[in-house]
């Protein structure tokens, strides 16, 4: 069953290729969803498999690129969209 969670990243993570990295991670893992910056740093919705949401929410600091600093993690739960749902 698909489980869906909100990420969001504090630190040195843009002008970085921190955007570029989340979606090439995605889809390494098999995570649908999107990622954005915002004045405060980046924020991620991420769907897909349990193990695979583990294994990327731990890539994300694991694998950064060379110039980011991931200062702050945070993952919380959220409810699961449609395909549609995530592209609006």
């Amino acid at each position: 069953m698909d489980r869906a969670l909100e990420i969001h990243i504090e630190g040195v993570v843009q002008g970085v290729g921190f955007r570029p990295f989340v979606y090439n991670l995605a889809r390494q893992h098999g995570v649908l969803g999107w990622v954005r910056n915002t004045s405060a740093g980046v924020d991620i919705h991420a769907e897909g498999l349990p193990d695979s949401l583990k294994a990327f929410v731990a890539a994300l600091t694991e694998q950064a690129p060379p110039l980011a600093r991931v200062h702050h993690l945070s993952v919380r739960a959220r409810q699961v969209r449609t395909a549609h749902q995530l592209l609006d």
